[in-house]
């Protein structure tokens, strides 16, 4: 059965590991990082949505003034908590509607307009930047529409639509006005590929047609091509972003830099392992802790909602890619003869233990890998010299290693490390957590039984 449109859940990056999650998770399954729901007090709680709302749209008004030169004085306003306790209420059966999903989109489109706004310093009153309390609260408003991005979309419905042709205020969130929103075609079939990437990229195509579109060019999102129509997007996005890089010139840039520095305002950097100090034969994990070089990040500098959209669609595709591996490996996880195709590509058949058993007692051993729980399974590799670099010699490193096994019995990376570490009875992993450690002499028994 294929996922319905509006169904579709959107996702975001654990501010841990940065793995892709279902925004509703509240826990990641990748680190543990928990996200924690706001603890109100008496009098915000006894606040209704209407009157919270008010009180932003009021600080929202007090700011646009401000920023016009309409208001000589300006006093700070906590976006950020405002915005937590909104987004907290919303959730609420007797909040949940129309009006009130469709006002918080609002709300964002006028964060975004806003934090564009503050990084181009592209309002009249030039004497506002003076004023601390109204930098700390656009660094507020900013932090709001860059990093809690995801908060926002969780609302948003599958037609929604975000333009970038006119600016946007809060007269336009309390009347309601609602934003323009693409025709959609009928037919998606021969629709030349990079007019629809441009269709997304300029915004000019709705979720829903993204969605469609991305289903029937997938074949009802089957893994492989999905994995291919992402590739395509992010060349796509890289040729568009090499394209755009290469049209600012020096002076621009340096014009950029300067208005954030006499703004006071962080300069946009992104952080990559200097590759230089790279050696042969290294883990992933092993480069992600080499030292870093700084590169001005010209994206957040220049153009930081330029790629918004097509931006969403490839996390949606992302998202589609980690849900039908995950799915494709658990599906399989049960079946014995399918997981025997992959022990015998893995060579767990081959580890001195399992080679001395007979084949009736391998094919039990199989049937109860396929079966049991991730830590009971890590157990038994453990037991019968899998995960041991002196008897198996297959793997160059642990990351490697923890990777195939993954693979192999559908399950989170990180998990199947956790439950590696705690049989070292030195390892500080969280054995609460992590449990493997407990089934081992089951295992032993198990083994010991196998005729």
């Amino acid at each position: 059965m294929r996922t319905a449109a509006y169904s579709l859940k959107e996702i975001k990056n654990c501010p841990s590991c940065e793995a892709l999650l279902e925004v509703d998770k509240d826990i990641c399954d990748h680190c543990g990082y928990q996200y924690l729901s706001p603890v109100l007090t008496g009098e915000e709680t006894r606040m209704t949505f209407a009157e919270l709302t008010e009180e932003i749209d009021n600080a929202f008004f007090r700011l646009e003034n401000f920023m016009e030169g309409k208001l000589k004085h300006y006093t700070s306003y906590d976006f950020s908590w405002a915005f937590t306790m909104l987004l907290h209420k919303a959730e609420g059966a007797e909040n949940y509607n129309i009006r009130n999903v469709s006002r918080i989109e609002n709300y964002f489109t006028l964060l975004c307009q806003l934090r564009y706004d503050f990084d181009k310093t592209d309002y009249p009153n030039k004497n506002a930047n003076g004023n601390e309390d109204f930098i700390s609260d656009m660094n507020d408003i900013s932090h709001l529409a860059w990093d809690q991005a995801h908060e926002f979309t969780r609302f948003q419905t599958p037609e929604s639509h975000q333009t970038r042709s006119k600016k946007y205020s809060i007269s336009d969130v309390i009347s309601g006005k609602e934003m323009e929103t693409p025709t959609t075609s009928e037919n998606f079939k021969g629709q030349n590929f990079n007019d629809f990437l441009e269709g997304v990229y300029d915004g000019s195509v709705s979720q829903i047609e993204q969605f469609k579109w991305a289903e029937t060019m997938t074949n009802g999102f089957q893994l492989e091509p999905v994995r291919l129509l992402e590739n395509d997007v992010s060349f796509f996005i890289f040729m568009k972003k090499e394209e755009l890089e290469s049209s600012f010139t020096t002076s621009e840039i340096e014009g950029a830099i300067e208005r954030l520095k006499n703004n006071n305002r962080p300069i946009p950097y992104r952080e990559v392992p200097d590759l230089s100090k790279m050696e042969k034969g290294m883990g992933k994990g092993q480069i992600k802790s080499l030292p870093t070089r700084k590169y001005l990040d010209i994206e957040k500098l220049m153009f930081p909602y330029e790629f918004f959209t097509i931006y969403r669609f490839q996390s949606m595709l992302k998202f589609k890619i980690q849900g039908l591996k995950t799915g494709d490996l658990k599906k399989n996880r049960s079946d014995p003869s399918v997981l025997e195709t992959r022990l015998h590509a893995s060579e767990i058949l081959q580890m001195p233990v399992v080679k001395n058993l007979s084949q009736k007692a391998q094919k039990e051993l199989i049937t109860k890998l396929a079966e049991s729980e991730l830590p009971f399974q890590v157990a038994i590799l453990a037991t019968i010299g899998f995960t041991e670099p002196k008897i198996n010699t297959t793997f160059i490193s642990k990351v490697q290693l923890i990777h195939v096994i993954s693979e192999l019995l559908g399950a989170v990376p990180r998990a199947v490390k956790g439950n590696i570490n705690v049989l070292n009875a030195y390892s500080k992993e969280d054995k609460k957590r992590y449990t493997s450690y407990l089934h081992v002499e089951d295992v032993k028994d198990f083994i010991a039984n196998l005729k």
